[in-house]
């Protein structure tokens, strides 16, 4: 099959092959920047992960640190507590020690509570002003007087304190393994996070949130839509990417919002993990720069080769016309040849015809009959003599005498002859464009070839008609000036149209000598010009007569 393709290209024309192969040209060129593309989108992402990454990374680091500094204050305060014996609850000097370490781990921790075995509040550096608390009813509280090991932990956030907002408890755990003697308890803010995130600097389009291990939410930055103690356990960070590894970067799709590069990282010895996301239509804004880019020189390429089919495509119409010309013009000159050889021959029988009519018409006897015979040879003459001028013309054998003329004084000049040549039925429209440059012309051909055309037109028309003539400069032709015959008569098909200009070819019949045109365009291929023909069967037929421009040296010679 691709043999038989390249067959049926072969056998196509030049324009066709051109065009298929920049066709080819411009879907190889294509298809390599498409590569490219995808290459370049990416290594996009590739680059952008990383960077998500090493920011996943600091911020883990940072939280990790964050949790560690609260956790050894509380250790402090352990400390300090087990060496001070019998402390009656919030001692002032306790509480004041209590202060100095909340001051410490400003500004991320709001306050710092002591509680004994039974949930009851000793010690909290919001004293005096401390706000309700129910430190037995709680999560955090009950795993430590449950499992003895647990020495300290962090828990999901709560939002238990009236108007104090949520909080994030830390705690460690007060007594031995044995005897359990309560815990203390550092309230991290989630605010504090969303502060951190936003003197990042990060990009309209990047999203920073902090989460409990079991998917929620502590903080986000920006705080759009999901607030602090939302739940994504079933989010594909949760639910597929995290139990498969620590760390990572992956694609979220998420309808009906936009799709989002996002990188995470499990915190280390905390049961939090931290994640940095990224729109992907601002991951990918450069690279559709370039894609734009690209989709831009595609397009130029593409109407540079179309505008390279078309200039070659002109060109060969040019070059096939040109040599359609000099055929037609050599097999016009093996007819002249032809033609003038008869008119030669004709020539000599008519004289010798002639000359036996002059004794015949000497002659006395008879003479009404043999002056009959004598008018009727003489009649004969007279239209072969004609026929022999319009056969002289055609071969070529008669020469021209060119002169600079100007074309629509020209048609001017036998105007009243083409108005007789085409009858009283005929509406003739002359139609003249003024200041059109001078020509070199025969004006005795010249009339005797519009003539022609006119007479042809009205015979096409049978008589009854409208007949055009105009003069105008020549459309795509800077080098001759115009005059068309265009008629409304009934057209020429394709194939009649094709041997127009052949001598002896005629539509009409015995009405015709098949010579008309053909003398038109032997006068015109006399003078350097060009003849054309337009015709549509049923609508009409346009004669087209270009004359070349005189140069300067003639237009100097006539003045």
């Amino acid at each position: 099959m691709p043999h038989r393709a390249l067959e049926r290209i072969a056998g196509t024309s030049p324009t066709a092959r051109l065009a298929v192969a920049a066709a080819v040209v411009w879907l190889t060129v294509a298809l390599g920047v498409i590569l490219l593309l995808l290459q370049e989108r990416e290594a996009t992402l590739e680059r952008a992960g990383r960077n998500l990454a090493a920011l996943a990374l600091a911020l883990e680091s940072y939280t990790s640190r964050t949790f560690q500094a609260v956790d050894l204050t509380l250790a402090g305060a352990v400390d300090a507590l087990r060496l001070a014996d019998d402390l009656p609850p919030h001692d002032p000097e306790f509480q004041a020690a209590l202060e100095r370490r909340l001051e410490f781990l400003s500004p991320y921790v709001r306050a710092i509570y002591i509680v004994d075995a039974q949930g009851r509040v000793l010690h909290d550096t919001d004293y005096p002003e401390s706000p309700a608390l129910t430190p037995v009813a709680q999560s955090y509280f009950q795993a430590h007087r449950d499992n003895p090991a647990l020495v300290s932990s962090v828990a999901e956030p709560l939002e238990n304190h009236p108007g104090l907002g949520w909080f994030v408890p830390v705690t460690r755990r007060l007594g031995s393994n044995t005897e359990f003697d309560g815990i203390t308890v550092a309230a991290v803010q989630p605010l504090y996070f969303e502060s951190l995130f936003r003197r990042m600097g990060l990009g309209p389009d990047d999203v920073i949130s902090l989460y409990y291990r079991n998917g929620v939410l502590i903080s986000r930055y920006p705080q759009a839509g999901p607030a602090t103690g939302d739940s994504f356990a079933g989010s594909p960070l949760f639910d597929r990417h995290l139990p498969q590894s620590d760390a990572g970067t992956f694609v979220a799709n998420r309808a009906p919002g936009p799709a989002m590069l996002v990188s995470y990282r499990d915190v280390q010895l905390q049961p939090l993990v931290v994640s940095v996301a990224e729109e992907m239509s601002s991951v990918l804004a450069p690279w559709r720069t370039v894609a734009a880019g690209a989709a831009i020189a595609l397009g130029a390429l593409l109407a540079l080769l179309a505008l390279l089919v078309d200039q070659f495509r002109r060109q060969q119409r040019v070059r096939e016309r040109a040599q359609e010309q000099r055929a037609h013009a050599e097999r016009m000159e093996a007819l002249g040849h032809l033609t003038s050889g008869i008119a030669h021959d004709f020539n000599n029988l008519l004289s010798v015809v002639s000359s036996s009519l002059e004794v015949v018409s000497h002659a006395t006897a008879n003479d009404d009959a043999r002056r009959a015979a004598t008018d009727a040879a003489e009649r004969a003459v007279a239209r072969g003599a004609e026929l022999i001028r319009r056969l002289s013309t055609f071969a070529r054998s008669r020469p021209v005498e060119l002169t600079t003329a100007r074309l629509e004084e020209a048609v001017r000049g036998c105007e009243d002859l083409l108005r007789r040549a085409a009858g009283r039925h005929v509406d003739l429209l002359v139609d003249l464009t003024p200041d059109l440059p001078p020509c070199r012309l025969d004006e005795t051909e010249f009339e005797v070839a519009l003539v022609n055309l006119v007479i042809n037109a009205r015979d096409a028309m049978a008589g009854t008609g409208r007949i055009a003539i105009r003069t105008y400069a020549c459309e795509e032709d800077d080098r001759h000036v115009c005059v068309s015959v265009e008629d409304s008569g009934h057209g020429m098909s394709e194939s009649v149209q094709r041997h127009a200009f052949e001598p002896y070819y005629t539509t009409k019949g015995s009405q015709g000598t098949g010579l008309g045109l053909a003398q038109v365009y032997g006068f015109m291929l006399q003078i350097g010009g060009d003849t054309r023909i337009e015709s549509r069967a049923g609508i009409g037929t346009k004669v087209e007569l270009r004359f070349p421009l005189a140069g300067p040296a003639d237009e100097r010679a006539t003045a």
